[in-house]
């Protein structure tokens, strides 16, 4: 099953990746392949823009 998704948030709460909550939004794409048997989810693999959550939170050098 290939599942398109989208994650919207605020970093807020405690530290991610080292930078203490800023309070700004983020919107990340991404998808999920899964393998399905019996009704369960056996295997599966994500692909998302980690990159551009990155830089939405200001993680990167300008210019990165």
């Amino acid at each position: 099953m290939l599942t398109r998704w989208l994650l919207t948030g605020t970093h807020t709460g405690g530290d991610f990746m080292g930078q203490a909550a800023s309070g700004k939004a983020i919107r990340v794409e991404g998808m999920s392949l899964d393998r399905i048997a019996d009704g369960m989810v056996q295997e599966g693999c994500d692909g998302w823009d980690a990159l551009g959550m990155r830089r939405q939170l200001g993680l990167l050098p300008e210019g990165m």
